[in-house]
């Protein structure tokens, strides 16, 4: 069964979101009538068919009523930011799920947790570094590093000010 495009191409937009439907011929059938004569009935099929997060979606219908809200309703989703849009698999939907029980306890939205854990993991070397934030952290709490040195505010400020006059650093 070959399916040639009949040169149909509608064009559902909402927002920046723009979502084709193409008219695809399926098969066409063929009956003899009583007389002789040969009659025949295409059959088309349409495809709706998008792009999102980098990947192509399409979907097939029978009937063009039901392709056009189909096209419209994922349209003004991923416009709008919906993302039950999109299909996710069994996995990415479980690591959503433990992710945000995981953080929960905290009261900070998931997205906010993740960009923080990158900027501390970058501050503490990225690319280069082997270890996760959390165990830098528990190295530090073990070694005793996480305790601020028991001094009065002007023994502390007399011992910047030898520090600056030292590394030849002016007083402002």
């Amino acid at each position: 069964m070959s399916a040639k495009n009949s040169g149909f191409s509608k064009v559902i937009a909402a927002g920046s979101v723009a979502v084709n439907i193409y008219k695809i011929r399926n098969k066409v059938y063929r009956t003899t009538l009583k007389n002789g004569t040969v009659k025949t009935k295409p059959r088309f099929s349409f495809k709706v068919s998008f792009f999102s997060s980098g990947k192509r979606f399409q979907k097939v219908f029978a009937d063009f009523g039901e392709a056009k809200a189909y096209a419209e309703k994922s349209a003004e989703d991923i416009d709008s930011g919906h993302l039950s849009a999109l299909p996710f698999t069994d996995a990415d939907v479980r690591m959503f799920t433990t992710a945000t029980e995981t953080v929960k306890p905290t009261g900070i939205p998931l997205d906010l947790v993740a960009k923080e854990y990158v900027a501390l993991w970058l501050a503490l070397g990225g690319k280069d570094s082997q270890e996760t934030p959390l165990e830098v952290v528990r190295g530090h709490v073990r070694r005793g590093l996480h305790r601020l040195p028991k001094t009065f505010l002007p023994y502390a400020v007399d011992e910047m000010q030898k520090a600056r006059k030292l590394d030849g650093t002016n007083d402002s």
